[in-house]
């Protein structure tokens, strides 16, 4: 909920004017994200913090996330395959598909 009010209006500004949809509830969409059950991780070691026994089945701790010093990843071609097919996102292309990916914390070079 805390978060929610933080971040609510912003939310609420990219699905109107940018994904063109109808706003969120303020009473019953902060929990959306459960109900939903939409996959999420915590990039922290489980080492360092367990994951709880309360979380649900779709919240995941995974451990840290380094990037290799050296910079020579080549991605598999599959994975090229996929992330070209989508091309570029445009308004005519609808949002609800079946797999969405964000990379919202990737840094744009980085990201495929």
């Amino acid at each position: 909920m805390l978060i929610w009010q933080g971040l609510g209006d912003s939310i609420n500004d990219f699905r109107r004017f940018e994904l063109r949809l109808d706003q969120l509830d303020e009473v019953n969409e902060p929990t959306l994200i459960y109900r939903l059950q939409i996959s999420f991780i915590y990039l922290w070691s489980p080492s360092l913090l367990r994951k709880p026994v309360d979380w649900q089945q779709h919240i995941e701790v995974t451990g840290f996330n380094f990037r290799s010093e050296h910079g020579n990843y080549t991605p598999p071609q599959d994975l090229v395959d996929f992330s070209t097919q989508a091309g570029e996102v445009s308004e005519e292309k609808q949002i609800n598909q079946p797999n969405v990916y964000f990379l919202g914390n990737v840094p744009h070079h980085l990201a495929i």
